[in-house]
């Protein structure tokens, strides 16, 4: 185990409380103080201080504080877009948007991205740093389940 680890190890406690305070949600800061641990195995550099790594849990919970943010805004604007084409159908729209959160967070994203930034694959592959079969390959996923969720739904 090398230095980094040894003291990521030590202090893995107080930076899991550290993005827990600032994410108010235990499992997206598990993930996150996870996902730093993994880099510094990976990076393997020379040995980071006590102070880097709260420097670097801090600024990466807040960072995905704001990307839930802008989820969230993305997803109201998304939710008043199908009112706004669709008003007769308010009950129905309102289950879609119901089932869109049911998705999983990735195909959820997709959608948005897709459906309402109106990116091309191409363009949510480059945003999301992943290769554009992974993109088409969520999008049919996505949109297969939201079908299948739907089907059963009365329409308004």
């Amino acid at each position: 185990m090398n230095q980094n680890a040894i003291t990521f190890v030590h202090h893995q406690n107080s930076l899991l409380s550290l993005a827990t305070s600032i994410l108010k949600c235990d499992e997206d800061a598990k993930d996150l103080v996870q996902d730093v641990f993994r880099e510094l195995l990976e990076k393997n550099q020379a040995e980071h201080t006590r102070s880097y790594l709260f420097q670097l849990v801090r600024n990466r919970s807040l960072n995905k504080l704001r990307s839930r943010s802008r989820y969230e805004k993305a997803l109201s604007r998304f939710r008043d877009a199908f009112d706004f084409l669709w008003p007769q159908q308010t009950s129905t729209n309102n289950h879609l948007i119901d089932e869109l959160h049911n998705l999983p967070k990735p195909q959820q994203e997709i959608i948005m991205l897709r459906i309402h930034a109106e990116l091309s694959v191409r363009e949510i592959a480059e945003v999301l740093k992943i290769p554009e079969g992974t993109v088409k390959s969520r999008i049919h996923t996505a949109l297969a389940q939201l079908r299948k969720n739907m089907k059963g739904r009365p329409h308004a």
